[in-house]
């Protein structure tokens, strides 16, 4: 079982990094886990905003995290940029639009 005790949440990051290693997305196994405060920060990059989804579920629920802080870039490969956010994407319609 993957507890920590209330006095001791130092393997926060280290309990999270185990379940995102345990995810058949090679991404999700790169990524950056940072713990302060009841905050567990996600750093890094994936392909999709299902993975970036997927990491924050998966991490949900460890002992002594009160919030996860999910920093992760959609990185579009094929563009080699990060893809538009939703934001981005209502703010100039027409760019994203399919011609």
């Amino acid at each position: 079982m993957e507890s920590t005790t209330q006095n001791s949440f130092s393997n926060v990051p280290v309990i999270a990094r185990r379940r995102l290693q345990s995810s058949p997305y090679g991404a999700l196994r790169q990524l950056t886990c940072v713990y302060e405060d009841g905050v567990l920060s996600l750093q890094g990059q994936v392909s999709s905003y299902f993975q970036k989804q997927l990491a924050q579920a998966m991490v949900a629920g460890i002992d002594g995290v009160r919030q996860v802080d999910n920093q992760l870039v959609v990185f579009d490969a094929y563009e080699n940029s990060p893809a538009p956010s939703a934001r981005e994407i209502w703010a100039e319609p027409a760019l994203y639009r399919n011609a």
